[in-house]
């Protein structure tokens, strides 16, 4: 991989750690209103959080594929036994996100009961 790469990949790693960051601010906010759905038991805030940690496994879906392609490019291009393992743990990385995505958009959020 030649400098030049290796630096754009550098700066756009540097942008992800920037999203790292935000998506921080999301779980916390997400913790908040299930908090409060729980406390309260209110249904809004269940489902706003449910909606604020589908979009942050979506985003790190996102991330992990980024990963992924740059992975296997460094693989294609020194098939040595480091890269193969990274590419790998990147393998990983995006069937997990897949896993926790699909959780978190089929997670059951029960309604309360007016009586």
């Amino acid at each position: 991989m030649n400098s030049n790469k290796q630096i754009e990949n550098i700066d756009v790693e540097n942008i992800i750690w920037l999203i790292y960051i935000v998506l921080i601010f999301l779980a916390l906010l997400s913790n908040y209103y299930e908090k409060n759905g729980i406390i309260n038991n209110n249904y809004k805030d269940k489902l706003d959080s449910k909606n604020i940690n589908i979009v942050i496994f979506i985003v790190l879906l996102l991330i992990y594929i980024y990963f992924l392609l740059i992975s296997y490019d460094k693989y294609k291009n020194d098939p040595n036994n480091i890269n193969y393992t990274s590419l790998i743990g990147n393998i990983v990385n995006v069937i997990s996100g897949l896993i926790f995505l699909y959780v978190s958009i089929n997670i059951g959020i029960i309604e309360p009961i007016e009586l």
